[in-house]
């Protein structure tokens, strides 16, 4: 009984984590709503570690900045 909710557990996770991912990528293939772009330097495991990545600014939220999810993976 404890394996079937595990997999059903583990089963709804990775549908969730699907679900979100797709709404990430496509946040950058709606080009409907105005943006701008810019730079962010990210600290790597330690503040001697950087990397400056490309994100985009939006109008609704210009506050917050979206990372495409390559380079989020990538770093």
């Amino acid at each position: 009984m404890n394996i079937k909710k595990t997999i059903a557990g583990i089963s709804a996770l990775s549908w969730l984590i699907s679900s979100g991912a797709f709404t990430a990528m496509n946040a950058f293939a709606a080009d409907a709503a105005e943006y701008r772009t810019g730079q962010i330097t990210a600290h790597l495991y330690s503040e001697d570690n950087l990397r400056d990545i490309e994100c985009r600014y939006y109008n609704d939220m210009p506050n917050v900045p979206y990372i495409k999810l390559s380079d989020y993976y990538s770093c």
